[in-house]
């Protein structure tokens, strides 16, 4: 009995060290996106390989890394197509398989979704604080119009033409959307 009461103790312990680690490498890309617009890459860096650690510490060597690489791949596969259509920037995608090399994709696909509803809320308040709400819906349906008719990918979002008013910092979207799910759902 003392046995499993030590391997529970264990096991909880890593998946706190997990979150813990986890949650500092969220944190520091919010604050990066929302001051540079950028999340660097030393940041993912880091968050994929304690993740592996991670992995192969809660599990072995081979398992873990089995784990931590379909928790990473799976995230890009999926939303790489946001990113093809410049809805999304690599740095988000790279930043939810960082959580999915954590805790695997299935969760970090669930982050993704709540952070995708609070960045669109946060989009929406935005649009509707600076006036240009309308203006958007309008766009978007043009946009998508344009690519039923012509089927031609072109980025939903450039820089240059639409500046940064629009631009929400997702890293800090998709920290929120981690919290929520790891400590409420």
């Amino acid at each position: 009995m003392a046995l499993f009461y030590v391997h529970t103790f264990r096991e909880e312990g890593k998946r706190v060290l997990s979150i813990c680690c986890l949650i500092a490498i969220l944190g520091i890309a919010a604050y990066e996106d929302i001051t540079s617009l950028k999340v660097s890459n030393r940041i993912i860096c880091t968050g994929w390989c304690l993740g592996f650690l991670s992995n192969i510490f809660s599990t072995d060597l081979f398992t873990g890394s089995i784990n931590w690489i379909k928790g990473i791949i799976i995230p890009i596969c999926i939303l790489f197509l946001l990113y093809i259509f410049k809805m999304l920037g690599a740095g988000d995608i790279k930043l939810i398989s960082v959580i999915g090399g954590f805790f695997g994709s299935v969760f970090a696909l669930k982050v993704f979704v709540v952070s995708i509803f609070i960045g669109g809320m946060w989009a929406v308040i935005k649009c509707v604080r600076y006036g240009y709400l309308y203006i958007r819906i309008i766009y978007f349906k043009k946009y998508l119009a344009e690519f039923i008719r012509s089927k031609k990918i072109n980025p939903y979002y450039v820089r240059e033409r639409d500046g940064d008013e629009i631009v929400i910092p997702f890293s800090a979207a998709i920290f929120a959307g981690y919290v929520i799910v790891e400590f409420i759902f």
